[in-house]
């Protein structure tokens, strides 16, 4: 698996959403990543969610993907979140550059811990989507979006993630270096393994495993529901 975000250096001191150098238009900023995957990662996620759907994305980094995948419908409604309060500005501008009512945040959200603050206010949600994230994040992080899909999901409600992960301890060699990688920049961080870190959360969080496609770049689409 080789992760879109693996050229790219990072800095200390600050839990990143993103290891790319971004490029920028007044306050919106755009993800090269996000250029080469948004088409087959918005035809997967709206695949995978049919209906209406009230969407909360934990680390929404340049705010993109939010906006591209909501595009695609008018029956979805989506929610901002992102850990670095640097980040909030541009989403905010690509909220407002999309004119949409439906669109909510950006909220600054620590997704490790139990409260999630203005991003949740006791509402529930039909699906909880998180893209790129898990892997540059403690495991902490993995917890708490497991933990916090358990609290707000609607009943049959899809918890999404999209990125590199393992498999049952297996990865390819690229991916190998990469995750060598990401522990070498912080120990916190690694690529996540499905069978032994997700699927052992899911269940405490009364979620099964029902989608996990094969993605370009090695990458996949998991989708957990409630039971």
């Amino acid at each position: 698996m080789v992760d879109e975000n693996a050229e790219y250096p990072t800095g200390k001191g600050e839990r990143p959403r993103t290891l790319e150098a971004l490029d920028g238009e007044g306050e919106r900023r755009f993800s090269p990543s996000v250029s080469r995957n948004r088409g087959i990662l918005r035809e997967a996620f709206l695949d995978n969610v049919r209906g209406p759907a009230s969407v909360l994305e934990i680390g929404s980094g340049t705010g993109e993907h939010g906006v591209f995948i909501a595009e695609g419908r008018e029956d979805i409604s989506w929610t901002f979140s992102e850990f670095s309060e640097e980040a909030l500005s541009g989403i905010a501008a690509w909220i407002a550059h999309s004119g949409r009512a439906d669109l909510h945040g950006p909220y600054q959200l620590d997704a490790s811990q139990d409260d999630w603050g203005e991003a949740v206010e006791s509402r529930s949600f039909d699906v909880l989507f998180s893209a790129n994230v898990v892997h540059i994040s403690p495991f902490s992080v993995l917890e708490g979006i497991f933990a916090g899909a358990g609290r707000l999901l609607k009943a049959g409600g899809k918890l999404t993630f999209y990125g590199p992960f393992a498999r049952d301890g297996f990865m390819v060699d690229s991916n190998q270096a990469f995750d060598a990688d990401l522990k070498r920049r912080d120990a916190g961080w690694g690529v996540r393994d499905l069978e032994r870190d997700l699927i052992p959360l899911a269940d405490k969080a009364g979620l099964k495993l029902t989608i996990a496609a094969e993605m370009p770049k090695n990458n996949f689409f998991l989708v957990f529901q409630q039971d």
